[in-house]
């Protein structure tokens, strides 16, 4: 009978450990279920940040759309120079003080 019991654990022994090892990885290890749900976080938090960076560029090429010389809205360019202080040759600057 105790032949009998030593045989059992023989074999049950390193099973259980087996399961206890391969579940424990899982879990935890690099592709386990925890590993799974945080690269599944941070792949919302990519997708997030690819979406805000296509819409900028959406909105830079709108902008860039006006600048192409076969697109190119004179008043639109004026308004521009004009904010960073240009004015045509024929102009005067009258400068009032503050």
């Amino acid at each position: 009978m105790l032949k009998r019991l030593k045989r059992r654990l023989v074999v049950a022994l390193p099973v259980a450990l087996l399961m206890v090892y391969f579940g424990y990885h899982a879990m935890y290890g690099r592709l386990g279920v925890f590993a799974l749900e945080q690269l599944q976080a941070e792949l919302v938090a990519v997708e997030a940040e690819l979406a805000a960076i296509q819409a900028r560029n959406q909105r830079l090429e709108a902008a860039i759309r006006g600048l192409r010389p076969e697109t190119l809205d004179v008043d639109a360019v004026e308004t521009v120079l004009r904010g960073y202080g240009y004015v045509r040759p024929e102009e005067r600057v009258i400068l009032l003080p503050r």
